[in-house]
């Protein structure tokens, strides 16, 4: 968890409301804050905004899978994202 507490920082209380009362959490972890950078370089505003739902430290705050699927960032369908929508056009002949 280390590798994603420095990527999204620490969570705290105001992160996470009851984190400090988990059983795992200790106060020694290292604290790190948020960089201010976008996590994905050049990502769309809507694909941010699903990821930034989906890494949600508090599950009561995080993205379920349905709401992620049902995201406004896949209004155009997973095959427009995945390549697969391109990849089958260029393969289709056009009648006249």
């Amino acid at each position: 968890t280390f590798q994603l507490d420095s990527l999204l920082g620490t969570p705290n209380e105001e992160t996470w409301p009851g984190v400090t009362a988990l059983p795992d959490y200790k106060a020694t972890f290292p604290q790190w804050k948020r960089p201010r950078t976008p996590l994905v370089p050049g990502l769309e505003s809507a694909g941010c905004e699903l990821l930034e739902g989906l890494l949600q430290y508090d599950p009561a705050k995080r993205v379920s899978a349905k709401q992620a699927c049902l995201h406004r960032y896949f209004r155009k369908g997973s095959s427009y994202y995945s390549g697969r929508a391109r990849r089958g056009r260029a393969n289709v002949i056009e009648a006249d």
